[in-house]
């Protein structure tokens, strides 16, 4: 009969700090002040241990050099860049008010932005319905409709 012995540890090993940020499978491990452990299931996104912090990012996220950002861009009215933090492309919505404009890469006042009402989609982010009104400006209230992303 063959016996297997286990030691607690071994030698050399690093012992892990319960309160390291890190994924756990699809959930990202914190500690409060006090020292309890959190853990925060991702959801739709996905645990990403790969980044500077490790972090819940969206499921389609590409990974990004923080040294050398591809260029930023507008999307669906958020600015979507290479988040320092994060060492992955993601969209950041704009200041309340503001939205990104594809002719931009930038946040900008609404009022600010001219639109096309044949060729604009109402958006809605972080709380604010932008659409196009008979004038060619953007237009910004209380939103009224599901939440985009």
């Amino acid at each position: 009969m063959l016996a297997i012995a286990f030691t607690p540890g071994c030698e050399g090993e690093a012992e892990v700090d319960p309160c390291a940020v890190r994924c756990e499978q699809n959930a990202l491990v914190t500690c409060d002040t006090e020292g309890v452990v959190i853990k925060t299931e991702c959801g739709d996104q996905r645990c990403a241990s790969d980044s500077p912090v490790a972090q819940c990012v969206p499921a389609l996220a590409l990974p990004c050099d923080p040294d050398d950002p591809p260029a930023s861009r507008c999307e669906n009215g958020r600015v979507v860049q290479c988040a320092p933090t994060a060492g992955y492309i993601l969209a950041q919505a704009c200041p309340a008010g503001a939205i990104c404009a594809e002719d931009s890469t930038a946040c900008r006042p609404a009022a600010d932005v001219g639109c096309d009402r044949r060729v604009w989609s109402v958006l809605c982010i972080n709380g604010e319905r932008f659409e196009c009104n008979g004038r060619g400006e953007v237009v910004v209230s209380a939103a009224s409709c599901a939440e985009a992303g």
